[in-house]
């Protein structure tokens, strides 16, 4: 629900977002941590964080995934993989 309601207050222009490998990610601040007694806008920020090797070797197993489908996996998909593990090894 806490994403969703920064999903929505992005909408509307009250939060903003961070340019990542994976695409836009919510800042930590703006993820609500109210009536969250273990969690802190520091455990948002590390559960936002982006661990390049494993989105990279995810990426690895999705495309092996997608060959052992064949030529019914449209082309679209493997377009948006490509663009991911470019984003990924900058």
């Amino acid at each position: 629900m806490r994403v969703l309601m920064w999903i929505l207050d992005r909408c509307e222009g009250k939060a903003e977002a961070v340019k990542s490998p994976i695409g836009y990610l919510p800042k930590p601040e703006d993820i609500s941590v109210e009536d969250l007694d273990s969690v802190t806008t520091d455990t948002i920020r590390e559960l936002l964080s982006v661990d390049k090797e494993l989105w990279t070797e995810d990426a690895e197993n999705v495309r092996k995934f997608y060959t052992g489908i064949g030529e019914r996996v449209p082309s679209e998909f493997y377009t948006e993989l490509d663009a991911l593990e470019a984003r990924l090894a900058k």
